[in-house]
């Protein structure tokens, strides 16, 4: 579903990698577990458009059902 590896914005290739992502949302801290995410050797990070979304659905929902963390899921 996401390749492998992209380039970043430095120039570098980014590989795939799997990472939470702390959100506030509606003043609660909101933790997702594993966010396919890309990183370069130079530590920068990037989310693809569509996980960028998901992350914003993910914690709406956390919020809506009581929750601090939850897991990702496409």
């Amino acid at each position: 579903m996401y390749p492998e590896t992209t380039k970043c914005v430095c120039g570098r290739d980014a590989k795939l990698e799997y990472d939470f992502v702390i959100e506030k949302y509606m003043g609660k801290t909101i933790t997702i577990q594993n966010v396919p995410s890309y990183a370069c050797e130079s530590f920068h990070t990037k989310y693809a458009r569509k996980t960028r979304l998901r992350i914003k659905e993910l914690s709406r929902e956390a919020f809506d059902c009581g929750l601090r963390e939850i897991e990702y899921k496409d």
